[in-house]
């Protein structure tokens, strides 16, 4: 089998630009868009057509948000140590971005990894609201 060469880049106007050139020049060759960027694209289309995904994204990024947000200090003190005993380490909560593929995943992740050390300090968080 044959190997190609690939060219990788995270910049999407030099990927569109170089590619519309190498197209001219290079017939023969097929050029791709980036499949990672085409399966984070999927996957949001599938967050945004349920609704009951789009509820649990926003739930999970609004507890993210709250724990990291520096003026909550008291409450991301009572999630580290509440982390601490149940789990004898801490781990951070990974905030969402746009133009980070797998944000979301990890976002998602890191919630499940301190789901215990949430469920002591959510309640108390909901009605203190």
């Amino acid at each position: 089998m044959k190997k190609s060469p690939m060219i990788i880049c995270s910049f999407l106007i030099v990927i569109y630009s170089f590619r519309r050139q190498m197209r001219l020049e290079y017939t023969s060759i097929v050029f791709l868009p980036c499949f990672a960027h085409q399966a984070n694209l999927c996957v949001a289309d599938i967050f945004k057509s349920s609704p009951q995904y789009k509820v649990a994204s926003s739930g999970a990024v609004t507890i993210v948000a709250y724990f990291t947000d520096n003026r909550h200090s008291s409450w991301i003190s009572k999630l580290r140590q509440e982390q601490k005993a149940l789990y004898g380490k801490y781990y951070a909560l990974v905030r969402p971005t746009q133009t980070r593929w797998n944000s979301y995943y990890f976002c998602f992740a890191s919630l499940a990894r301190s789901k215990r050390a949430l469920k002591v300090c959510v309640p108390h968080f909901i009605f203190m609201q």
